[in-house]
């Protein structure tokens, strides 16, 4: 079941009519989340320094070497890689997730402009997050401390809007399906 719903998810990638039931979306999420979490592991190695904690020493026996592929900072070769792969990963999966998301609120008979909003309204307050750590980072470079306080409140409240709507979201994705619906008739089968 679990690989029919993610084999369907590629299959429907670009296919924003019909619906999506409950369940095949939470499997399809899960799946999602747990390929992003093994690809964000080489990001958290990435930080630890085998130089300071040679008891940690991995793979080849050679400090050196297991710095530069692993936890060589902006050098490290594994870890690049990785980064590089979760972000194809993010971008190939964008459209599906929201093709997904939009089927998923046609099951309980809205319509695609709500995903459509939430999705929206992300993507601007995480663009006003970015805006303002950068202002906090060249704020505390010049030794402007009450500037970058601001800023540095204005991520947090900003950073407490976003998980409020994804929770929202969230919570409206768990919502019971409705049918039949505008967006599917009672013959039709929920799950194309």
């Amino acid at each position: 079941m679990w690989i029919t719903d993610y084999k369907r998810f590629w299959q429907h990638a670009f296919k924003f009519s019909g619906t999506t039931s409950r369940g095949e979306f939470w499997r399809v999420f899960l799946i999602n989340l747990a390929i992003e979490l093994l690809l964000q592991i080489p990001q958290n190695i990435r930080a630890f320094d085998y130089k300071q904690h040679p008891t940690a020493r991995i793979g080849t026996g050679n400090p050196h070497l297991n710095h530069w592929l692993f936890a060589g900072g902006d050098n490290s070769v594994i870890t690049n890689a990785f980064l590089g792969i979760a972000l194809l990963f993010l971008l190939v999966t964008l459209i599906p997730k929201l093709a997904l998301t939009i089927r998923r609120f046609h099951d309980f008979n809205w319509s695609a402009g709500w995903p459509i909003a939430f999705w929206t309204s992300r993507f601007l307050i995480t663009s006003v997050i970015i805006f303002k750590l950068i202002q906090v980072i060249e704020h505390i470079k010049q030794k402007q401390m009450t500037a970058a306080t601001y800023n540095m409140m204005t991520i947090l409240i900003a950073a407490s809007v976003f998980l409020l709507v994804q929770l929202i979201e969230l919570i409206l994705l768990a919502k019971r399906g409705k049918q039949p619906n505008r967006f599917t008739t009672s013959s039709t089968n929920p799950q194309n």
